[in-house]
């Protein structure tokens, strides 16, 4: 029969047996959590170059390069304020359906935004910031001055930006941009001037390749110029990246 006196030996007997083996193995560690896609709370920079080519009414353009970037800060809360900008400088290979008609065409806007975070979620994220935006179009045609057009104006802009994870890094974005510019229009500087208001619509999309820190993004891009009831589209492709820290 085992006694009191002979369990007790066998346990201390255990016990000396595996500290002598070392210190208990720890378990494994836990793999670590997939980026979720999102933006991280911080600072982060975004660049993106691109591709775009203009129409309009009476015009034809070229493809010709732009750019788009973003200074941004999230608080661990959500809160989100961002100043962002967009420039275009492209050709204008046809003018009223005459080829003997060219010219240049810009455009670009500053944008000052707050807002939040309504989601950051494994699959989905959705931000959505609204503020005041400065934009500028201004359109000058070779031998045909009168048609010269250059617009300045203020007022808000509301935007919208959401990630849907795929798998692993992968992710889809998407991004919407709306804006009303109350400014004046001048038409050959001198023939006529006078105040009105613009809108200008973007949707942007893609696929998103994205890190702890860093996401790359190919997508395209299009945008609507509504000027004085002139209308004028830019549409193409952009690639670019953001680094958050």
């Amino acid at each position: 029969m085992i006694n009191a006196a002979t369990l007790a030996g066998a346990m201390l007997f255990l016990n000396v047996g595996n500290s002598s083996a070392g210190e208990p193995v720890p378990p494994p560690p836990a793999p670590a959590a997939e980026p979720s896609g999102c933006v991280n709370p911080g600072f982060s920079l975004d660049g993106s170059v691109l591709y775009l080519n203009s129409q309009g009414e009476s015009l034809e353009g070229d493809w010709d390069i732009g750019f788009r970037g973003q200074g941004r800060y999230q608080s661990d809360d959500g809160f989100i304020a961002a100043v962002s900008g967009f420039f275009y400088d492209g050709d204008i290979d046809e003018f009223m359906g005459d080829s003997d008609y060219s010219g240049d065409l810009e455009m670009w806007y500053l944008d000052f935004t707050l807002g939040d975070n309504l989601h950051n979620g494994d699959k989905f994220c959705l931000d959505v910031t609204a503020g005041l935006r400065y934009g500028s179009l201004e359109a000058e045609i070779d031998d045909y001055e009168e048609y010269d057009t250059e617009f300045d104006g203020w007022g808000p802009v509301i935007t919208l930006e959401g990630i849907r994870k795929l798998g692993g890094p992968w992710a889809i974005y998407f991004n919407l941009r709306q804006s009303i510019l109350f400014g004046e229009v001048d038409y050959d500087d001198e023939d006529y001037s006078g105040d009105t208001v613009g809108f200008v619509s973007e949707v942007g999309g893609g696929l998103q390749y994205g890190l702890d820190n860093l996401r790359i993004r190919v997508g395209g891009e299009g945008q609507f110029w509504s000027v004085d009831e002139h209308d004028t589209g830019l549409y193409g492709f952009s690639a670019g990246a953001s680094w958050s820290f």
